[in-house]
């Protein structure tokens, strides 16, 4: 029109990208803590986990969906989000499997990103009653198909071949009687879950008895508080489910006192440590998530119960113990100790390729840019994850050459783990196949680093990492044997381990309780009540209408508008 003429620039929408940020971690309770790196030109709007099964047959018929894995983010519609989920998977029955992770996220226009799989063994509970650990793979194995349900039954009847002997507990052998009956009278797979879920609470009671109920009825009241908070429910529902995430965490930690106090020489131990988990620390907390969401920070209140999951998630009660404990005891401990210790460092050094793993596929793809050169390109590869800075400066023969000096740290820890094994052979222990595959796989693990092979050398690592996790399970239920042989528990506590209080957090030099330095942030009251004057202050010069255009824009992207 009058001789004008418009041009217009289509900007495309970009898909999301997502990436691992580092090995995914299994807690001390079974539960799976996956760290992401994720971004969005216009905004992420929701990314999970997607878990399947990497050996499963074509024929088999699996009773339940797949695992689901929601991660959550620090802001709805933030543009980039790092963080740390966890979540506990353990009653799924590809719990113990091997699985494929893959990190998808979403965007408004619904476009997906997807990172690249990383393989793992799925986290499982550990069983230390033989009979729960029985009772648990019956259920697994038709749950997980249910054309082995003749097998299962099979499984369960030579259970109960001599229940005098295996069975002490007259109630335990009813409920297995009865599910041996509801198994071969199922019929349709609703049946079918039925049963299943009656094997898993029946192996639960063996196991732990209530503590198993209260930590699955507080999980439960964590999840519905946190879809409360992502799809902004209002504020009685909100009021209504963290009433219930009190009772729930209540509940749990009455039951976990109570088995704790099974054991008057651990507790004694643990007091003398500075072990004891406080729970006004627990109520504190809950009390300022409440307050966020009451004030509409619901993103923070959102993060903060995702901290408290983590925390909850690495708090486990010790096995019971009873009696004296001599310096045999002590020096199983010690190894013990030592195992613990190999295991920490073999999972850092399988980080440390992964990361170098991934920088040299990276600099490949982009054709190997010398430091310096492409400046621009550099400068967005670093920018698309925090911690990678270091490699980002690194070629790809620089990349290689860190790849083949892990490989003395690798052999380090295989010797390492053959000092551990002779020394528990004298102490009358059966290392077992896991320690000897952890050996073979840490062998492989070498080799690969020593030809720049960082994929080849993370799957072995992984697989020595659960071999070694095998075999200290086998270590404990041993020396529980020995101990019960002997009058004495043999029980490692598993919380409050290297200077750490039960949640996981650093104690301080006094040892008399967290240390606010370290990397668990529990914030104070006066933090919280600033934080709201300030948001508040942002929304009232919003509301004047009054702010330049470039101080509106800057505090539209504060909270989130834009």
């Amino acid at each position: 029109v009058d001789g004008r003429s418009w041009t217009f620039t289509v900007i495309p929408d970009r898909v999301p990208e997502i990436a691992f940020d580092g090995i995914p971690k299994a807690t001390v309770t079974a539960a799976l803590d996956i760290s992401f790196i994720a971004k969005d030109d216009y905004g992420l709007q929701e990314a999970h986990a997607e878990i399947v099964p990497v050996d499963q047959p074509k024929e088999a018929r699996p009773l339940y969906p797949l695992p689901e894995y929601r991660l959550d983010l620090p802001r709805r519609a933030a543009r980039e989000a790092k963080g740390t989920t966890s979540r506990n998977l353990s009653e799924h029955p590809l719990a113990g499997k091997r699985v494929k992770i893959t990190l998808v996220a979403k965007d408004a226009a619904g476009q997906e990103g997807r990172s690249q799989p990383v393989e793992m063994v799925l986290p499982a509970k550990a069983f230390f009653e033989p009979l729960a650990a029985a009772v648990a793979e019956q259920r697994q194995v038709f749950a997980l198909d249910a054309n082995q349900l003749p097998h299962a039954i099979a499984l369960n009847e030579a259970l109960m071949i001599r229940p005098e002997e295996t069975i002490p507990n007259p109630t335990h052998y009813l409920l297995l009687q009865s599910a041996n009956a509801r198994m071969k009278l199922a019929r349709t797979d609703d049946q079918l879950r039925e049963v299943a879920d009656y094997l898993w609470e029946i192996a639960l009671g063996i196991e732990d008895g209530n503590l198993s109920l209260a930590d699955r009825r507080l999980r439960d009241a964590q999840k519905a508080l946190s879809e409360a908070l992502e799809r902004n429910a209002p504020d009685e529902e909100v009021a209504k489910l963290m009433q219930e995430l009190r009772e729930a965490m209540q509940a749990y930690m009455q039951e976990l006192a109570r088995q704790a106090a099974k054991n008057g020489q651990m507790r004694e131990n643990a007091q003398q440590q500075g072990q004891i988990l406080r729970q006004q620390d627990l109520q504190r907390m809950m009390d300022q998530i409440e307050n966020l969401a009451r004030s509409g920070a619901r993103d923070q209140a959102q993060q903060m119960l995702s901290d408290l999951q983590r925390m909850m998630n690495n708090l486990q009660a010790g096995r019971p113990q009873q009696g004296q404990q001599g310096q045999q005891n002590d020096a199983m401990r010690q190894e013990m100790d030592k195992l613990g210790e190999l295991m920490r460092k073999q999972q850092q050094l399988m980080e440390e390729t992964f990361k170098l793993d991934q920088a040299l596929r990276d600099r490949q793809q982009m054709g190997d840019p010398m430091p310096g050169e492409d400046g621009e390109q550099q400068q967005q590869q670093g920018d698309n994850g925090a911690g990678q800075q270091e490699t980002d400066r690194m070629t790809a023969e620089q990349l290689r050459d860190a790849l083949k000096k892990l490989r003395e740290q690798q052999d380090a820890l295989g010797k390492q783990l053959g000092e551990v094994e002779q020394a528990l052979k004298g102490m009358g222990l059966d290392p077992g196949e896991g320690f000897g595959q952890a050996g073979r796989e840490m062998k492989g693990a070498s080799e690969a680093l020593g030809q720049s092979q960082g994929e080849s050398a993370v799957g072995s690592q992984g697989r020595a990492l659960e071999a070694l996790r095998q075999g200290a399970q086998s270590m404990m239920s041993q020396m529980q044997a020995m101990g019960e042989g002997q009058g004495q528990g043999m029980g490692v506590p598993q919380a409050g381990r290297n200077g750490r209080d039960p949640l996981g957090r650093d104690r301080n030099v006094n040892g008399r309780g967290p240390d606010t330095g370290g990397q668990t942030k529990i914030p104070e009251e006066i933090d919280i009540q600033r934080a709201r004057e300030i948001l508040d202050e942002i929304r009232r010069r919003l509301g004047t209408g009054a702010a330049p255009g470039f101080e509106r824009d800057y505090l539209e992207r504060l909270l989130g508008i834009r």
